[in-house]
């Protein structure tokens, strides 16, 4: 039978106030002091909160999968978060990297994975392949392929002083390599490595597949799906590999979507008008049309010209819809067919972007003080001790795991005040953190 989480815990009552603090950026020193608790007693109060935010969201999230969806469109990315190192003999920082997916009329966040397994130690899977052999095999051999081992982390680095002393010049940093389409490994790991100081290192190819897969079965009843990814190789060798019978069904398009981001205020505002000069002066040429219906002509025109080279993916594409968040827009298709139908891709390139996952992983970096951006010189990054950076990565993760759930069932927009889940039909109302924390569990017995 069902039975209060709460039943058998000391400071029961704080619970709420305790996930609020951690939730509204509050350093984890300030909650301490605040709630009056220990810092073992909050360490505890997070592995609770995640249990129970992981129970809520499956009890609803289990209908995704059988619900009707006519046209879904999807954002991923993926995004680090900087876990201190923790002895004094490795002073290398661990490098936390989940992806997640948003649905974008919604906002719901559909998952975020990260590339750490909190659950199994580093010492036994060490012991396990140095018996099975695995310690001597390529990883995709292996018996427990999934993991990073310890001499991977040395293999790894004696390649990259291989590959720097045979081209005269340092190794492509993490992002420029990252987001090449000529990678020869698009699951590379191009930033520099080191073990975690607990858990163990998920292989990103075992990551990025399983989220894809998930996502294809939260949405198998959906009439069409369409996939928008940050210029990630990994991204999108994944999603072509989870996504592969509704691609040959012709009934998912995926594009690489890119905007110049780093841009400052008055060099935004020049590109958007250079973007807004481009499509008045093409709807000029195509009079009658509404802005709308020009857009999706413009877009037929230069992805038949993209389409034209054979490449897959395809050259990049100008995209006449720009804005704020994303100016100077481009699009890269990825389902390149023998046939294409360039008034389809057109429809589904119109809403490209990427700002329903940007929100969500800006909102992280602003609400959760352990996961915000760390501010260190590239000379020094990997060898830094961040302020607020958390020392034990399993934390991290039980806070991106609470985050989302709190992020898609209790956080309302500013204009409808309604919240993600709400949105996309999940729940009828905002849902409060004591509902959330308080999911009744059931007993050993049932």
């Amino acid at each position: 039978m069902p039975v209060a989480p709460t039943w058998r815990q000391k400071a029961a009552d704080k619970n709420e106030i305790l996930l609020s603090l951690l939730v509204n950026k509050v350093p984890m020193r300030r909650i301490l002091e605040v709630a009056g608790v220990g810092p073992q007693t909050l360490y505890r109060k997070i592995e609770f909160f995640e249990q129970q935010c992981l129970a809520f969201a499956a009890a609803h999230e289990s209908r995704l999968s059988s619900m009707e969806f006519g046209h879904v469109d999807l954002a991923t990315d993926r995004q680090d978060y900087l876990v201190n190192w923790g002895s004094h003999l490795n002073r290398l920082s661990f490098m936390v990297r989940a992806v997640a997916t948003a649905e974008r009329r919604s906002g719901f966040v559909l998952g975020i994975h990260p590339n750490f397994d909190p659950g199994i130690g580093a010492v036994e899977v060490e012991h396990m392949a140095r018996l099975n052999g695995d310690v001597s095999r390529e990883p995709y051999a292996r018996q427990r392929p999934r993991f990073w081992l310890l001499s991977d982390y040395a293999r790894t680095a004696n390649r990259r002083e291989e590959n720097a002393a045979r081209s005269g010049a340092e190794v492509q940093d993490q992002r420029t390599r990252a987001r090449s389409f000529d990678s020869s490994d698009p699951f590379d790991e191009h930033f520099v490595q080191t073990a975690p100081s607990r858990g163990v290192q998920v292989r990103q190819e075992y990551v990025l597949m399983a989220h894809f897969l998930l996502l294809d079965e939260f949405f198998r009843r959906a009439r069409r799906v369409t996939l928008f990814m940050d210029q990630d190789a990994g991204l999108r060798t994944a999603a072509l590999v989870g996504f592969n019978e509704r691609i040959r069904r012709g009934e998912l398009e995926a594009f690489h979507v890119r905007a110049e981001k780093e841009l400052t205020v008055d060099q935004r505002d020049q590109s958007l008008a250079r973007s807004e000069r481009a499509l008045q002066q093409f709807m000029t040429k195509h009079p009658g049309l509404s802005r709308t219906d020009a857009a999706v002509l413009w877009l037929k025109e230069v992805i038949a010209g993209v389409l034209q080279d054979g490449k897959n993916p395809t050259p990049w594409a100008q995209h006449p819809l720009c804005d704020r968040a994303e100016p100077g827009k481009c699009i890269s298709v990825l389902t390149v067919r023998a046939q294409n139908d360039t008034e389809q891709l057109a429809k589904a390139a119109l809403t490209a972007g990427l700002k329903p996952i940007d929100r969500f992983f800006m909102s992280i970096r602003r609400r959760i003080s352990l996961l915000e951006r760390p501010i260190s010189t590239p000379s020094n990054a990997q060898r830094t001790c961040h302020i607020y950076a958390p020392y034990n990565p399993a934390v991290a993760c039980q806070l991106l795991n609470i985050f989302r759930v709190v992020y898609n069932y209790h956080l309302g927009g500013a204009q409808d005040k309604a919240t993600p889940a709400m949105r996309l039909g999940l729940v009828d109302r905002r849902i409060p953190l004591a509902d959330i924390i308080g999911m009744p569990r059931r007993t050993p017995t049932d």
